[in-house]
């Protein structure tokens, strides 16, 4: 496994910022509840019929191919002035100068490869995040398509990352497989094992296998199947398409806003949205690391583990890592932090931080990952978690 050492040799990527640890005030603490009304249904082939037929038609690209293709040019670090809050050592990079400025689309959710195995996958160390495309600028537009973007974090490699279109197989009126963009906010990813999970609010998941991506024509803008039998994808090179549905089946309605994984206690974490006041939920689902998917009861559904209710306002990105929780909130600002048996705490942090993900790292400290989505000012970083547990 590599250290974060390692992922620096190629580019000058750590600020120290302000003192020891950041400030830190007593804040309600979440509240165990019962998990029965929590049930999932999962199935990994909710798309079999058209996903297979596309399968066969479209060539196949592993991960380390798309990465060797990388066409776009991340930089290192930038945009810490927007950040004065955090304490310690930062790590991390930005997009380019186009991405960081487009309105158009916004980062939300992150995963990386030491989520997926503990360390590389296919030979690479990534991180990962998720985006969605509005049709204009502003706050009022659809979302038009959704998007993972791959970037290289390992001297190993240049400092490139690859987009991917995320698309939904299906079966058209003329019996053609056939594909079309998904219109997801993705505001919660996840990746563990072959599987990349994305979030689709109340509705549940979506489930991507990342040993299915196809290459596409990339010289028109279409989306999915042309006139003259070709599969396009608006420009994009690669499209990674679903293959599974995670589905709410207890009395919970849950909402997915965010998505964390969590190695120490092997299972995903999902939190809700609360937009101004009220109790929400943290919810806790086991997975299997012999079949690296969710683990089913004897009834063939998912329950979880353990729930919680919370009061915290705007939560963006939660995660937690043996038992531990981390919750990051834009509005107030402040990543809330609890450990069962303990009392919660709120330290000083950033507004505009999406997703986040624990980054287990044998050979230096844990890492706590994030992006920022703010227009003109964002930035991948990732500080020291025990400055904010």
């Amino acid at each position: 496994m590599k250290s974060m050492l390692a992922s620096l040799a190629s580019v000058v990527l750590v600020i120290v910022l302000g003192g020891a640890a950041p400030a830190a005030a007593a804040v309600a603490t979440p509240v165990p509840i019962s998990t029965a009304p929590f049930a999932i249904k999962v199935d990994y082939a909710a798309y079999g019929a058209a996903a297979t037929r596309l399968d066969a038609l479209l060539p196949n690209v592993t991960v380390a191919a798309v990465m060797d293709d990388a066409n776009y040019d991340r930089r290192g670090l930038c945009n810490t002035d927007s950040l004065p809050k955090l304490a310690g050592p930062l790590t991390g990079f930005c997009f380019n100068d186009a991405d960081t400025t487009d309105c158009h689309t916004f980062p939300q959710g992150l995963t990386t490869t030491r989520d997926a195995t503990g360390g590389d996958y296919d030979g690479r160390q990534l991180i990962v995040t998720s985006w969605y495309q509005k049709s204009e600028c502003g706050s009022d537009y659809d979302t038009t398509r959704t998007k993972v973007i791959l970037a290289d974090w390992d001297a190993d490699h240049p400092n490139k990352y690859r987009k991917l279109m995320l698309v939904q197989p299906y079966i058209d009126a003329a019996g053609n497989p056939n594909f079309r963009p998904y219109l997801l906010h993705a505001s919660g990813i996840s990746w563990y094992g072959h599987y990349l999970y994305v979030s689709n609010g109340s509705t549940g998941l979506e489930i991507f296998d990342m040993r299915k991506i196809w290459r596409v024509d990339d010289t028109g803008s279409g989306i999915g199947r042309q006139s003259d039998g070709s599969y396009e994808s608006a420009g994009y090179k690669y499209v990674l398409p679903s293959v599974g549905t995670v589905r709410n089946a207890g009395t919970s309605g849950l909402q997915w806003s965010t998505l964390g994984l969590d190695r120490a206690q092997l299972s995903l974490v999902t939190t809700e949205w609360i937009e101004t006041a009220g109790t929400r939920h943290a919810v806790r689902y086991p997975l299997d690391a012999a079949t690296q998917a969710f683990k089913p009861g004897a009834d063939g559904l998912v329950h979880a583990t353990q729930a919680l209710n919370y009061t915290y306002v705007h939560v963006q990105g939660a995660v937690s890592h043996n038992g531990r929780w981390w919750f990051g909130a834009s509005s107030p600002v402040g990543m809330y932090y609890w450990e069962p048996g303990t009392s919660a705490r709120m330290f000083e942090w950033e507004g505009w931080t999406e997703g986040l993900s624990y980054w287990e790292d044998a050979a230096g400290p844990d890492l706590l990952w994030t992006v920022s989505e703010q227009l003109d000012e964002r930035v991948v970083f990732a500080v020291e978690q025990a400055r904010y547990s």
